[in-house]
């Protein structure tokens, strides 16, 4: 295998044990990639959520208005009023 999952646990340091140390001088030796297992973070769940939740919002209000600028703009090109009446010229 290229790479080797080190696991260290509450009871004792990884480096205590000589069997540890041994396969990690044999990893390195051999130019293995080491990563080291951590316990999962708290509260990054909530918080990633949140901010999923933040960008929703903020995509779906820039896009209401970025809406409403185009619908103005087209409507103010083709000469039609907010409430759709044709803006004509008057005859006499």
């Amino acid at each position: 295998a290229r790479y080797v999952l080190v696991v260290p646990n509450h009871v004792c340091s990884i480096y205590s044990r000589i069997w540890c140390a041994y396969e990690a001088f044999l990893a390195i030796s051999e130019s293995k990639f080491i990563f080291i297992a951590s316990p999962p973070l708290k509260g990054v769940c909530y918080r990633m959520s949140s901010m999923l939740a933040l960008s929703l919002v903020a995509a779906a209000v820039s896009g209401v208005v970025l809406a409403q600028a185009d619908v103005k703009d087209w409507r103010s090109e083709h000469g039609i009023g907010m409430l759709g009446a044709l803006h004509l010229p008057p005859i006499f």
